[in-house]
């Protein structure tokens, strides 16, 4: 009798997806633990190669072991922080550009419109 937690005939890509987020692992992070590349495991996930049963076997393991924690990754997390500051005073800028830009705008108008009226 075949071992249907080791059989390819059926496998999803996208599960694995599923399944390495619901243990709260990244990418590299899941393929670190399994052994195996990042560009690999990118592949079956993307469903362009599928695992060998050993290489399913290893990820297996990886993902009934791992569980969700609120361990925060600070450099990623600093990263991000500073990501998003640096967007925000981009925007800021183009913001400033924008009204800068709308009053002049708003002024010809009102003047337009001032002339227009005592004409």
């Amino acid at each position: 009798m075949k071992n249907q937690r080791t059989s390819l005939r059926e496998y999803r890509g996208a599960r694995l997806v599923e399944k390495r987020l619901a243990a709260g692992l990244t990418r590299e992070q899941l393929a670190a633990k399994a052994r195996v590349s990042t560009l690999t495991l990118k592949n079956w996930e993307r469903g362009r190669t599928k695992p060998q049963p050993d290489k399913v076997r290893a990820v297996r393991e990886v993902l009934a072991e791992a569980v969700p924690t609120p361990d925060i990754d600070r450099d990623a997390l600093r990263a991000d922080v500073e990501n998003l500051i640096d967007v925000t005073k981009k925007l800021n800028l183009a913001v400033a550009h924008v009204e800068k830009h709308l009053d002049s705008e708003m002024r010809d108008m009102l003047n337009k419109l001032e002339s227009e009226r005592h004409a």
